[in-house]
């Protein structure tokens, strides 16, 4: 999916992002999936396992780079990169 689309749909403006969705396309959870940067310990499959659960879920931080315009622009004022 294009980055203009993430933003659209899923109001995402940074990649890597872990999204979950129940099946009426309601977001359950958005935000980080690794309690650190370039962390190994993946929480994907736990943080899906609390969800089902019905148990609080507080987001992880988000590790990424900038897809919006918006970001983008302010990670990069004078267009470098």
């Amino acid at each position: 999916m294009a980055a203009d689309q993430l933003e659209v749909r899923w109001k995402v403006q940074a990649a890597p992002l872990l999204v979950i969705a129940d099946p009426a396309d309601r977001r359950r959870y958005v935000g980080g999936y690794t309690a650190r940067k370039r962390g190994q310990d993946v929480w994907d499959l736990e943080l899906l396992s609390r969800l089902q659960a019905d148990a609080p879920v507080d987001p992880l931080p988000l590790f990424g780079c900038a897809v919006s315009q918006s970001l983008r622009a302010a990670a990069d004022p004078v267009g470098l990169f």
